[in-house]
């Protein structure tokens, strides 16, 4: 993914994630270990997540001249995401092969969302919205999925004693 004429960041077909600041004249490269790399998502010019059989890996780039990789949290080995949809470096899905659907919502914590796939081997993702999606099985069939979890919520916040201190809710 190009950012810009000098930057880019990439990945191999096999553990390798790329970056360059200066057009393609230099690149910087690092390794994912243990992973086939299967999927990327590129919120941003200086991150993306990279995926595979064992989880989801965020990879940073850092002052234009080194590459961060880290396993997000909740990744487990023998998830086989095969798909990764991010709006930001915090939010974003991850979609794993039998079914399950994750969501990390400060990018690091990866939590599996049991109400929003009744799918089995999904192949294919596209984007409705940021909270929506098109979901396609090996069998074709073609199902619609919403997240509404962070959409109608309300936060407070309390004081030392416990008293309500604010509020705020999804208006």
């Amino acid at each position: 993914k190009m950012f810009s004429p000098s930057q880019a960041i990439a990945i191999t077909n096999t553990q390798q994630v790329l970056a360059t600041s200066d057009g393609g004249v230099s690149w910087i490269s690092a390794s994912v270990l243990d992973e086939v790399l299967a999927c990327a998502a590129y919120p941003a010019e200086n991150c993306m997540f990279v995926a595979g059989k064992n989880g989801v890996h965020k990879v940073t780039f850092i002052n234009n001249q080194e590459l961060d990789i880290s396993k997000i949290g909740g990744s487990e080995d023998n998830m086989n995401i095969t798909s990764l949809m991010f709006n930001s470096c915090l939010y974003g899905y991850a979609f794993a092969s039998d079914g399950s659907i994750y969501k990390t919502e400060q990018g690091n914590q990866l939590v599996k969302q049991n109400d929003m796939s009744a799918q089995s081997e999904i192949v294919a993702v596209a984007p409705l919205s940021s909270n929506s999606f098109v979901l396609l099985d090996n069998n074709a069939e073609i199902s619609f999925t919403e997240d509404n979890n962070g959409l109608y919520s309300s936060k407070f916040w309390y004081d030392e004693l416990g008293r309500l201190i604010a509020s705020q809710n999804s208006k």
